[in-house]
């Protein structure tokens, strides 16, 4: 008997009718062949920063997500989060370590700082490693397409997917 993994997801706003009505807006058939689900994988950071100002140092936290399949970082807002039991199938398989990952978040964050205060400076920084977090995406495969949406954001991206014998 297959017990399923209990991971961390990122609350979302597009369910399975509203990826539907995503999709159907977007494509010139109403043959859908099939409708699935993926759960995508994440590093979540936490940044503790301090950065010299005239008057002391100042202090402040950057939270920080890094592609657990590509290792690109990115700043984040915060999110809110629920505790699912999902099958091993429905994961993409992380290809990064955290270590590497929390590498990657520091360097991100750097340069996002240097970028916002328009100056390289001397940051203080430690990073805290708040752990594994996943996004759900919903693909609609149709009969020379697939639709695959974001379940946050409802962006989409359509694949083009003509066979050939």
């Amino acid at each position: 008997m297959n017990q399923g993994n209990l991971i961390s997801v990122i609350e979302h706003d597009i369910c399975q009718k509203q990826a539907k009505e995503i999709a159907s807006n977007l494509v010139m058939t109403d043959e859908l062949f099939s409708m699935r689900y993926f759960y995508y994988p994440y590093f979540y950071f936490k940044a503790e920063c301090r950065m010299p100002f005239l008057y002391g140092r100042k202090k402040f936290t950057v939270n920080s997500m890094v592609d657990a399949c590509s290792g690109h970082a990115a700043t984040a807002d915060l999110f809110g989060t629920e505790r699912k039991i999902v099958h091993q199938q429905e994961l993409l398989t992380k290809k990064i370590k955290i270590e590497a990952a929390q590498i990657q978040a520091k360097h991100y964050v750097i340069d996002h700082l240097n970028r916002k205060f328009k100056a390289l400076n001397n940051y203080n920084i430690s990073m805290e490693a708040k752990g594994e977090t996943y996004k759900l995406f919903w693909v609609l495969e149709y009969t020379n397409q697939s639709i695959v949406i974001d379940s946050i954001t409802g962006d989409f991206e359509a694949l083009n997917i003509n066979k050939s014998a």
